[in-house]
């Protein structure tokens, strides 16, 4: 078990966090972005996370974990999905909670 992590990995007010995808077409075509909700939405316990890649690696992905993994719950994705698409404020209080 591994957990998900977001850099820079020093804190300061002035560093902002950015996804490498979005420096270029070309290193964004080359990305895969892995993380879950346990710790920016204060989601421990719930373990849900996500993937976000090109089509084709998507496909591979789900097609390894189809076979590994469980389905997650019903709630959990609802939830899930009401975290991303709610108020954003509030999430450095919650990663500071967790």
């Amino acid at each position: 078990h591994r957990d998900l992590h977001s850099f820079p990995t020093r804190r300061s007010s002035d560093l902002k966090h950015f996804s490498v995808a979005s420096i270029s077409r070309e290193v964004r075509d080359r990305t895969i972005t892995v993380n879950g909700f346990s710790k920016a939405y204060a989601m421990t316990g719930w373990r849900i996370g996500y993937a976000a890649a090109r089509p084709d690696v998507i496909k591979g992905i789900m097609a390894v974990q189809s076979q590994t993994t469980s389905a997650t719950s019903a709630i959990s994705q609802k939830a899930a999905a009401a975290a991303l698409q709610g108020p954003q404020i509030g999430r450095a209080s919650c990663r500071e909670r967790v």
